[in-house]
């Protein structure tokens, strides 16, 4: 087991992403770490040999004995902040907007992805059986015409 088991994503909680009130550029940066970063400021203990370690830019807490996520009760001014600024990334509130004005397309889809799921699970139910035993039925057939033609 390797000391640097947990995963801490330097571009979304790092003093980096913290300047000047913007995200980072890669948000989905993670770095190997041995501990989670429990104080705002601290450094991160990494493994990584091509650029130098992060400063934590909100506490964390170990999830999972893998990941490093933010100790909600702690860093939730910060965290607050992480979502109005992403949600003031361009074509966000379109996205939302979209779902928002489909939702009754989108609970017809759900449910005839249902009805057409089941309908499926029924159709195989009634047809597996006889295909089964045909593609035996023809495996025995190749088998014995095959043995016949090399005697």
């Amino acid at each position: 087991m390797t000391e640097y088991k947990y995963k801490y994503i330097k571009g979304v909680f790092s003093m980096e992403a913290f300047a000047e009130g913007e995200l980072a550029p890669d948000p989905y940066d993670a770095i190997c770490v041995s501990e989670c970063p429990t104080e705002v400021g601290g450094s991160v203990a990494c493994n990584t040999a091509i650029e130098p370690c992060p400063m934590n830019g909100v506490p964390t807490m170990a999830y999972m004995d893998a990941l490093c996520l933010p100790d909600w009760e702690v860093g939730k001014d910060q965290i607050i902040r992480i979502f109005k600024d992403l949600s003031q990334q361009p074509g966000s509130q379109k996205y939302v907007a979209d779902i928002i004005n489909s939702w009754q397309t989108l609970v017809i889809m759900l449910f005839a992805t249902i009805v057409i799921t089941i309908a499926y699970i029924f159709a195989l139910r009634f047809f597996v059986k006889p295909l089964l035993f045909f593609s035996m039925t023809v495996c025995f057939l190749i088998f014995v015409g095959g043995g016949f033609y090399s005697w």
